[in-house]
């Protein structure tokens, strides 16, 4: 049977957390262990994941400084331990019994290859009374590296990756921080594969701090946007950046290049004018994709 090492991050999760790691042990057709890093909760979290250890024996708990939510599961990999497969669980879902097997059917054969799943997740409300799917046509991977690269299409807690996916990531710590369901599939789609599942496997609870589709103006999206950019200035260029110098070894020569294109693109008008007119350059909608030629325009891409 396979195993599979679920990595949790908690933070003030007392309500939910233990009906969700009931649902992570009841899981069905492999060897489920579960490490739990906890954010600095200041709630009853803790001793709720204290006294579950008690009661599971494949649980690990480590007591972290709160350092964010996309740190936190960054260090989680760093910290997980000898498994066939990794896979990162929110503190506050519901998984189904077949999640992990599902996930494991689809990449037990990718072993030599860097390989992460991802699936549809169902939302529900705090009751776990259904809301919808995410997905409901089509396949949200972008049709290309560039658009990935500004384009975020995965939730985490659908991730499962291999062993040879774990330590790809592992080899590199980046310049600049990410959310961990935004770094780790980009740098499949660069120099590994991945795969989409339709499927839904998760009950994902859908709170005022995640709720899906809230529509801004333009206008509030770029000063948004701006001020976000202004603060963490070429973002996106750096992320290009990050990934040459973590992979260059293993990047083709065409993504190699776009990379290089973007991480560059300030230093002259012609680079600036380059990634303007590159159409692979945009968002699933019109008004992203205008605030990406505006961040260009005013080099805080």
């Amino acid at each position: 049977m396979k195993t599979v090492q679920v990595l949790l991050s908690s933070y003030n999760g007392e309500k939910y957390i233990l009906q969700q790691l009931g649902s992570i042990f009841k899981q069905k057709g492999v060897d489920v262990f579960c490490l739990v890093r906890d954010d600095g909760s200041k709630d009853n979290t803790l001793n709720i994941l204290l006294d579950c250890k008690k009661v599971y024996k494949n649980l690990e708990v480590i007591v972290g400084e709160n350092i964010g939510y996309g740190a936190s599961f960054l260090e989680l990999i760093k910290l997980s331990g000898d498994f066939d497969f990794y896979s990162f669980s929110d503190q506050d879902d519901v998984w189904e019994p077949l999640k992990l097997i599902a996930a494991v059917e689809h990449i037990k054969k990718m072993e030599n290859v860097p390989t992460m799943y991802f699936s549809n997740l169902t939302i529900v409300d705090n009751e776990l009374n259904k809301i919808g799917v995410l997905h409901n046509i089509g396949n949200p991977i972008p049709d290309d590296k560039l658009t990935a690269l500004v384009q975020g299409f995965t939730h985490g807690c659908t991730m499962v990756f291999n062993k040879n996916s774990r330590n790809l990531v592992n080899s590199y710590k980046p310049l600049q921080s990410y959310a961990h369901d935004f770094w780790i599939p980009l740098i499949h789609f660069f120099v590994g594969k991945i795969i989409y599942d339709k499927n839904s496997f998760i009950n994902y609870r859908q709170h005022d701090n995640n709720v899906f589709g809230q529509k801004r103006s333009l206008l509030r999206l770029l000063m948004l946007k701006l001020t976000f950019f202004s603060e963490k200035k070429n973002y996106y260029s750096l992320l290009a950046k990050d990934l040459i110098l973590g992979f260059k070894n293993i990047l083709n020569t065409e993504d190699y290049q776009n990379l290089k294109d973007i991480s560059e693109y300030s230093n002259t008008f012609s680079g600036k004018l380059k990634l303007l007119f590159n159409r692979k350059i945009k968002r699933n909608t019109f008004k992203g994709t205008i605030i990406l030629k505006f961040l260009i325009l005013f080099s805080k891409f």
